[in-house]
Parts: C-alpha cells; structure tokens; sequence
C-alpha cells in the first residue's frame, strides 16, 4: 500500500512540474515551420514562417496560402524574435521549425549578430536544416511559394533530402553543423543556398549554388559543378546522386550515370619534402541514359566510360578544390585532417592554416565501376 501511494505522489509531482509556468494554452500558440534572419543598417530582423490554424471545417476548402510569414526587428536576435510578438496574438512555437534562413547581407557582413540566439536558445532546433538566401533576403525566402507543398520552409528540407537522393549535387547543413565550424579550427562553414524566380506572377524556391565562408563571413560560393566536387570530397561512405559524362565515342553527345555508392578518402602525405593532399574516390553506378547512337554500349566499352565517368568525377573535385584555395576557406576540412594525422605539423601550420591551405598541392584519383544497364545491355537499335 506504501508503495502506491509513493508512485501516486511521484505521478503528481511530475504532472504539477509539466503544467508549470511554461505550459501553454494550444488556443494561445501557433505552428512555427521555418525561421529566418536578415540585417540591415545595424538592425537584426527575424522572420517566422507560421502554419495558419484553420478550423476543420474549412480544411482542404481553401485555396489561399496557408502559412503567414510575420517579421520583427531590434537591435539583436533576440529583441527581433520578440518583437514579432507585437503583431501576433499567439505565441509561435519555434521548436517545430525545420529550417532556418540565413539572409545574405547578414552572412557577408558577420553572423555573429544572431549566432548567439541559435546557439543559446533552447526553442530553436540544432537539427534544423540551415540554407543561406541568394539575391533575396530570409524574409522574401519565407514568403515565396514552393511547387506541392503547403509550407515552403518544409519545402526547402525536402528539395535538400531528394537532391542528395536523385541529383547529388548539395550537401545538407543544420545549425550544428554550422556551429561546429565556426568553433572548431581547421576546417569552414558551407551552407547551400536557395534562390527565388518567377512563374506566372508568383514567386518560387529552388536550390542555387552553396555559401562559402571563412570565419563568421560568407565570402563567396560554389557553382553546381564545384558543389558537386564538394560532395564528392566528402570523407566517408555515400550514397546517392547522378552525373553526366561526353560520350567516349562523341564529345557532343552526353551519357547519364546513377551513382549507387561511393568512398573517399583523403590523406596528407609527404613527397620529396612537401606536403600534398591525396584524394582517392571509389564510386560504383549504373548506366541510365544516352544522347545519339555513336556509343555502342557492350562489355567490350563498358572500361572506356568508366575512364570517362573517374575523369568527369576527378574533374569536378579539382574545381571545387580550385575554388576552395582562391577564396582561402578550408571548407573541405583538411586542417582536421592534418590535426588528426600529424599533429605537430599541424601546430606549425595552425595560426596562419588558410594560407597553407590555399598553395597546398593535390594529387585525385578516382575509380568508377557500372554495375547494371537497367532494361537492356546494349544500345538502343534503330531500324534502317
């Protein structure tokens, strides 16, 4: 009986301290899906996209929009994010917010003028996906529509999942991965960017290019193929992706590959004195497609567009290397390399690594292997 009465007294502990001063009302709360951050002329502004409550018998009856986006301001991240409470009469649960917009004047001035809020405050996801806005700022990214979706900020998560999936092309980055390398030496923040562009009068989101960043600035950005290379220079084992080769038989036509896995490797080593970067990448995919007829697909060329497919691969891993040291940003993370294999080469190198990154010579070799043709082995025939 004693013990019963210790396990109703405990139960009623724990309930009164889950109804405590932080319990909230759901008719005095709204949906936060995404959260964004912009600076102008000294002023932090914070933006939240909101899910709209709609009464059940309304749901699925509307063809408005059904998010909000609401925006406030103040001298820092903080006082912003609050500030939106003036025009709001509930209170916006930000913790359900998956993504998080950084605004480009604020990334290229310095972030350190909301870093503090995301790193500090409990309600805000360090899992949640984090893109920089390109030509547009975080609030206009919040506003603008997405194809299929009915928050846009959730949108963007799922175009950085499926990309990885069927495109490879970004490499997704959270608040925790951002925060890492602003904290961690030897390695650069990368964050993928989103655009907007027009249809029919209404503004959408895509995917455009990937934030390079050295310290607490953005100072320039990869293009699509020099993201690419900056996927495939991830260490590790992935999987995902697609790639376009020219024809070994005809430079103007083009061969489409799936990529079902690959392996990098990446190593500092010593040759004649000097220090070099070894990048080595095993990747194993399959044929989809082909322009033309002029490559005859059988066993016997299968190893010419592989050597084709390695050398496109090694192609787009230089010119994201090549870009890396122009801008002197060690987004591949080569300094945590060095510390973790040598370290008191490392700590020669260390207070001026950017330098040393920029003029470190590379050696890339990439391997790729088909696997399967899908529907057929050979060539699409046509008839005479």
């Amino acid at each position: 009986m004693r013990i019963k009465w210790t396990v109703l007294i405990l139960l009623s502990s724990l309930l009164a301290s889950c109804t405590g001063c932080n319990a909230l009302d759901i008719n005095d709360s709204v949906i936060a899906v995404g959260l964004g951050a912009d600076l102008k002329d000294d002023t932090v502004f914070f933006s939240t996209q909101l899910a709209k409550p709609i009464p059940p018998e309304e749901s699925g009856s509307s063809s408005e929009a059904q998010f909000l986006t609401v925006t406030g301001s103040g001298p820092t991240g903080a006082e912003a994010a609050r500030s939106v409470l003036s025009s709001l009469p509930r209170i916006p649960l930000w913790l359900h917010a998956s993504t998080f917009v950084l605004g480009e004047d604020l990334v290229k001035n310095d972030v350190d003028a909301i870093v503090d809020l995301i790193a500090r405050n409990r309600e805000i996801r360090h899992n949640a996906i984090l893109v920089v806005s390109k030509n547009a700022t975080a609030q206009e990214i919040l506003e603008a529509e997405s194809y299929l979706e009915i928050y846009p900020a959730q949108a963007i998560e799922k175009m950085l999942i499926m990309q990885e999936r069927q495109l490879g092309i970004y490499v997704p980055s959270t608040i925790h991965n951002f925060l890492d390398c602003l904290s961690t030496e030897g390695v650069e923040a990368a964050v993928p960017q989103v655009s907007i562009f027009k249809e029919k009068e209404k503004n959408y989101l895509q995917l455009d290019g990937t934030a390079v960043f050295k310290g607490k600035k953005m100072i320039g950005e990869l293009n699509e193929t020099e993201s690419r290379g900056y996927r495939w220079l991830q260490p590790g084992r992935h999987s995902g992706g697609m790639f376009v080769v020219p024809s070994p038989a005809n430079a103007r036509d083009s061969i489409a590959l799936e990529v079902l896995t690959f392996q990098t490797r990446v190593e500092p080593c010593r040759q004649n004195g000097q220090l070099i970067m070894k990048i080595h990448i095993k990747a194993d995919g399959n044929f989809l497609d082909q322009t033309g007829t002029d490559f005859k697909l059988s066993r016997g060329q299968i190893p010419r567009l592989e050597r084709q497919a390695a050398a496109e691969i090694e192609k787009q891993v230089q010119s994201c290397i090549n870009k890396c040291q122009g801008l002197e940003s060690d987004i591949l993370g080569w300094g945590q390399i060095m510390q973790n294999t040598d370290v008191k080469q490392w700590e020669a190198m260390a207070s001026d690594w950017n330098q040393h990154f920029a003029g470190l010579p590379t050696e890339v070799k990439a391997e790729f292997r088909i696997r399967r043709t899908y529907l057929t082995e050979k060539s699409f025939q046509f008839r005479s």
